[in-house]
């Protein structure tokens, strides 16, 4: 179905992107979307997250890259990959205006600073690539009708972290651009995805000169969910480590 569709994304210097797109359908449609992005996505219809996996899609060979730059000897011969998820979204869809949303982040494919084994991005666009079929093979593809706004992330990185910047997040929409297509087969994700299994309250272990230390009871891979009492312009930094 991706076939027929177009890779969209936002402004080149964008971090993470919300993309939005509208249409008319009816409660009692079967729906199915088919997505990907490059690198990372996470999709919303109506505002009801799609699905739990995280780090979507799956790590690949996503295309061709300059291999020259790296510090090790690739001579491999390789092929190009970029792995799709499909949902059943039918739960989802309202009666009248429904609205996709997708968020994009840097994932793997977009790496620019992590030089320890070479230049190693795939590219330097976020984008994204989309079909909803809805019943009697009505299809809703990304066809650059999109609108586009930034994200309270203003910074991420796989290895490096993120900054969330909740102080001016822009609310005007723009317009998606067309982007090319990759020199890459689009393949159905068939490995698992990451995934939130469980919530660990961690104890608080120490607190000194403003900094408090917790511990979460073994080593694990995870986010931190938290609330702050923060005034407008001030700054929270989270710190992970495997050991004190």
């Amino acid at each position: 179905h991706l076939n027929d569709c177009c890779w969209i994304g936002p402004r080149a210097d964008s971090q993470s992107p919300y993309i939005r797109r509208t249409f008319q359908a009816d409660k009692a449609d079967k729906a199915e979307l088919t997505l990907t992005g490059l690198g990372y996505f996470r999709a919303w219809l109506n505002g009801q997250l799609i699905t739990q996996e995280r780090f979507l899609p799956n790590v690949s060979e996503y295309c061709p890259r300059d291999l020259t730059t790296f510090l090790y000897p690739l001579k491999d011969q390789l092929t190009y990959r970029i792995y799709c998820c499909t949902y059943d979204v039918s739960h989802l869809i309202h009666s009248g205006e429904n609205t996709l949303t997708i968020q994009l982040g840097n994932g793997w494919y977009r790496q620019p600073e992590r030089i320890s084994e070479g230049h190693i991005s795939y590219g330097d666009r976020l984008k994204t690539i989309y079909c909803l079929t809805l019943s009697g093979n009505r299809r809703i593809c990304s066809d650059g009708s999109e609108t586009w706004r930034e994200s309270p992330i203003v910074y991420n990185n796989l290895f490096l972290g993120e900054v969330h910047d909740y102080s001016a997040v822009p609310h005007s929409l723009q317009k998606v651009e067309i982007l090319p297509w990759e020199d890459a087969i689009l393949s159905p994700q068939m490995g698992p995805a990451d995934r939130l299994i469980r919530t660990i309250v961690p104890k608080l272990i120490s607190e000194k000169n403003g900094v408090r230390t917790y511990d979460a009871g073994e080593n694990i891979s995870g986010t931190v969910r938290l609330t702050a009492p923060a005034l407008p312009g001030e700054k929270v930094t989270l710190h992970y480590a495997e050991n004190l």
